[in-house]
């Protein structure tokens, strides 16, 4: 499989702030992520929405292995399938390559990146 995703559980002093205060699920993709997969993700968010009643999504991409814009097409459409679930996607770990790319086809907004430095 050229990526892998899962659901990082936070410590267990932390999972009940967390899930009362945020409804927020981390999914890591690491390797390549492209358009192919995105169903399945999807299908794996669609369960976890269910089971867990998240409301957000922080998807970490610094894992992956090249930016490109099928990388790009892969979170739109990604992004698209986490609003129609009711849980907005939300960027984090992007690199440069993949926040210029991002910039470069116009989907800054569409793709919201979390940063810890607002200056950055």
């Amino acid at each position: 499989m050229p990526w892998r995703l899962r659901v990082v559980r936070p410590a267990a002093s932390e999972a009940a702030a967390d899930a009362a205060s945020h409804g927020t699920a981390r999914l890591e993709v690491t390797g390549y992520l492209e358009v192919a997969a995105v169903q399945a993700v999807l299908a794996s968010l669609s369960r976890l929405v269910a089971e867990q009643a998240v409301v957000a999504l922080a998807c970490d991409v610094a894992g992956l292995a090249r930016a490109d814009v099928c990388t790009v097409d892969a979170l739109a459409r990604l992004q698209i399938g986490a609003r129609r679930l009711g849980c907005p996607l939300v960027l984090c770990g992007v690199g440069a390559d993949l926040r210029a790319l991002i910039a470069f086809v116009g989907l800054t907004e569409e793709l919201p990146e979390l940063r810890a430095d607002a200056d950055r």
